[in-house]
């Protein structure tokens, strides 16, 4: 079992958000979420708003960890890219 990092190595650890290629985005088929409930209304409102206010989070190498609801709607936007936050370890 790995320490408990010390707040020193919390306060190193800056998430980092870039904008990422939605085709590069790898979702796990396993995901405790199935039902994405509605996508199309979701997808209305990120469009009325102009983005999104909360970025999508990924692993360094694109696997999704949260935000599958606003991948899909960014995917029926017909959305290229996609603001993600990369969550890095100290």
């Amino acid at each position: 079992m790995n320490p408990r990092p010390s707040s020193e190595e919390f306060s190193t650890a800056r998430p980092t958000v870039v904008t990422m290629p939605v085709d590069d985005i790898r979702v796990d088929r396993n995901r405790l979420r199935r039902d994405l409930g509605d996508v199309k209304g979701l997808a209305k409102n990120i469009a009325v708003v102009g983005g999104l206010f909360h970025p999508i989070v990924v692993t360094v190498d694109g696997k999704l960890m949260a935000g599958a609801r606003r991948l899909a709607a960014a995917k029926y936007l017909g959305w290229k890219e996609i603001p993600v936050t990369i969550m890095v370890r100290p």
